[in-house]
């Protein structure tokens, strides 16, 4: 879990240099496919019974 926060943080890191009508986009972009794996992590743990 620890690992995923820590991708999704160095996304809004690399995102500081972005403007803010581009960041919207950026976040989406570089955090969407995060967010997935994120997703199928938690299913597959103990944690999947309270996603669905």
């Amino acid at each position: 879990m620890l690992n995923h926060t820590q991708k999704l943080y160095r996304v809004e890191n690399a995102t500081k240099a972005v403007s803010l009508q581009e960041k919207p986009v950026a976040r989406e972009q570089q955090n969407a496919p995060l967010l997935a794996q994120l997703k199928a992590w938690l299913e597959k743990s103990s944690y999947g019974d309270f996603i669905n």
